[in-house]
């Protein structure tokens, strides 16, 4: 995997530098005649630095030379299945602040080197100017584990208005200019994780069996049936832009009273 991976590692890491270099940063300033083209550079340059970040890590985890298949348990996860997974989120409502809610419409996944990065399409309404604007949030995508199970969790990190929402209205402004300042993650506890389709047991069955030793002292060995219990650790997750990488390790195994 390590030299079918690392020279367009290495590429991807140096265009992503010299993107992330001539990228416009952008600051905000409430009521200072912000367009939908300030947000989508604002945008880009959080989602290039996430990028360049995780293109970096993995290029570091690749390049020690541990074999990524030394583990107990490991498979991949491709997009079509983590986008299905996603899809749950369709139609699921909350609060972006205290008088804007909002309504998941649809969303996009994508793989990156070291990263996943999934956009949210939402129509979100304003109580006070009573309004409607269109907003997309981006988040990135994690794997955790509880209780056996296999889970994806997002963190949002960024929002700003979707790319075909026009131009903005005084009032939209003002509701954009407050969004930007809310607390990203405490959006993200709104947003259950949601597990993936992969079931493990949680422990392994060994047997009876009877071993007869015939020699000059005859022997009947009797091994009972044994449950071994255990819990599987996430070891480590690798992202490429065509697949997502698990693996697994067994965890506190101990034979069952």
């Amino acid at each position: 995997m390590k030299s079918r991976y690392l020279f367009p590692l290495l590429v991807s890491s140096l265009m992503l530098f010299f993107a992330l270099n001539s990228c416009t940063v952008v600051k905000w300033t409430a009521g200072a005649n912000i367009d939908s083209l300030q947000f989508a550079k604002s945008r880009e340059a959080k989602m290039l630095d996430n990028r360049y970040k995780s293109t970096s890590k993995l290029l570091s985890r690749l390049k020690s030379g541990e074999p990524t298949e030394n583990a107990d348990i490991s498979f991949y996860l491709s997009p079509d299945l983590m986008k299905r997974i996603l899809s749950q989120y369709n139609g699921s409502t909350g609060w972006l602040d205290g008088v804007t809610s909002y309504k998941i419409l649809s969303l996009d996944l994508k793989l990156n080197y070291g990263s996943a990065n999934v956009a949210l399409n939402l129509d979100a309404h304003n109580e006070k100017y009573n309004v409607n604007v269109k907003l997309t949030m981006d988040c990135l995508l994690y794997l955790e584990t509880a209780n056996n199970q296999l889970f994806i969790r997002i963190e949002p990190y960024n929002i700003s208005p979707a790319v075909n929402a026009g131009g903005l209205l005084g009032s939209t402004e003002e509701i954009i200019a407050n969004l930007i300042k809310i607390n990203m993650a405490d959006i993200g506890k709104q947003m259950p994780p949601l597990q993936v389709p992969v079931d493990f047991t949680n422990n392994i069955i060994l047997p009876a069996n009877n071993i007869l030793v015939k020699d000059k002292l005859n022997m009947s060995i009797q091994n009972p049936k044994t449950v071994i219990n255990f819990k599987l650790k996430l070891k480590e997750v690798i992202i490429f832009t065509n697949a997502v990488f698990v693996a697994m390790n067994f965890d506190n195994m101990e034979v069952a009273k």
